[in-house]
């Protein structure tokens, strides 16, 4: 029994190289017994359907190449670790892709904040120190803000009609509605 195990074992080791060679045949186009950037591109189309640029191409054969670095021998072609080797590749190479994209973007973007500041700087708004006169206007308007709803209630109340007192307040009540209303 054993012997048929290492026999069906042998087999299928021999049925592996078979099929290594063959497609090792395969991608060697021009049948130099070398594998180069272009044959592994039409190769990898041709058995993954995946298309690969040269530059990707190049990088698996230097790093599945041992011996000589643009080309891959009959030897060190191994489709598992060309495989691997390959998403390796294409991962580097969309990481790098999405960093440049990134990069960009981050330029862009510190570009249009820089614009956008020296825009701003020009109008006058976002100083350091805001002028007197906008502190001033600021400060008053906010006083208005809070004055007149509360004069508006004085107003309408029956029981200020009865004092002198609340006829001052009326008056800077009706300046205030007629700057703020028209």
């Amino acid at each position: 029994l054993r012997a048929e195990v290492a026999a069906l074992e042998q087999d299928k080791v021999q049925k592996e190289k078979q099929e290594q060679a063959d497609i090792f045949r395969s991608f060697d186009t021009d049948g130099n017994g070398k594998v180069d950037a272009d044959e592994l591109r039409s190769g990898v189309k041709d058995l993954w359907g995946v298309e690969v640029d040269t530059m990707t191409a190049s990088r698996v054969i230097t790093k599945l190449g041992s011996s000589e670095g643009s080309v891959l021998q009959s030897t060190e072609f191994d489709l598992k670790r060309m495989e691997d080797v390959l998403n390796e590749v294409v991962a580097e190479s969309q990481a790098a892709k999405a960093k440049e994209a990134n990069d960009l973007q981050k330029k862009q973007d510190d570009a249009s904040q820089k614009a956008t500041a020296k825009a701003l700087k020009d109008l006058g708004v976002g100083d350091e120190g805001p002028s007197e006169e906008a502190a001033a206007v600021a400060r008053v308007g906010s006083v208005f803000a809070y004055v007149l709803p509360t004069l508006d209630t004085f107003r309408f109340s029956q029981a200020l009609l009865h004092f002198s007192w609340a006829a001052p307040l009326l008056s800077i009540m009706d300046f205030g509605n007629q700057i703020l209303y028209g």
